[in-house]
């Protein structure tokens, strides 16, 4: 992929990010990946209820990663996971993901 920015600025970028401790480097990590999240979840319908924008985040993030037939068992789990958590909101900001289909999904 053609860059804009030159080696040399690609140095030292590098440098600066190595210089900086491994913690340091993975909280940048995880503050990047909280940011895309919160893109993703302001971008969606306002009126969708949380159930159907953890399937939406679902699909924004891996509907790529899995096969049609993998992502209705996975949506199919989100679905009845939020029949029983009526409070996804906090869930949906932390990052957790309900993990019951986890030895399913894989099977087609």
């Amino acid at each position: 992929m053609k860059s804009d920015t030159s080696p040399e600025m690609q140095a030292r970028y590098r440098q600066m990010l190595m210089a900086r401790t491994p913690e340091e480097r993975f909280k940048m990590g995880l503050s990047a990946c909280e940011a895309a999240r919160k893109l993703v979840l302001a971008s969606l319908p306002p009126d969708l209820d949380e159930t159907e924008r953890r399937v939406q985040l679902f699909l924004r993030y891996y509907k790529n990663d899995f096969t049609p037939s993998q992502q209705e068992k996975i949506i199919a789990s989100l679905r009845e996971y939020g029949k029983t958590h009526t409070n996804l909101t906090a869930s949906l900001t932390s990052g957790e993901v309900p993990t019951s289909f986890a030895t399913e999904i894989t099977r087609d």
